[in-house]
């Protein structure tokens, strides 16, 4: 996700039934509005296609372009399912450990309260 105006760009890891506002979110991010990124842009920045982007992608993000929001539900017990860069497989593994080898800094969101 991302901001054409600012060229400020975003990846939120959120459980499955999280309920994302990108309304909402822009106003957090002090933004208009934000959007999808495009495929050549996801590319470009997480070396990755539409329906295959995950938090790996931010291995790739080696100039730190992308701001990485996490859902506040999300523990380091909390089991993931993510993508390795490619949709045709998924990784099971515990949040601290995902997010141990990302080693990126994040924003914890509470994403049920940003509408309030």
């Amino acid at each position: 996700m991302g901001s054409k105006k600012s060229q400020r760009y975003f990846l939120i890891s959120a459980l499955d039934d999280t309920k994302v506002d990108l309304k909402e979110f822009a106003k957090v991010v002090n933004e208009k509005e934000v959007r999808n990124g495009d495929e050549e842009l996801l590319s470009s920045l997480l070396g990755c296609k539409k329906g295959n982007i995950s938090p790996f992608g931010l291995l790739v993000d080696t100039q730190n372009k992308v701001s990485f929001y996490l859902d506040s539900r999300i523990t380091p017990d909390t089991p993931l399912l993510v993508h390795p860069m490619a949709n045709d497989m998924t990784l099971q593994l515990k949040a601290e450990d995902l997010f141990s080898y990302i080693d990126r800094p994040k924003t914890v969101l509470d994403f049920s309260n940003l509408a309030q």
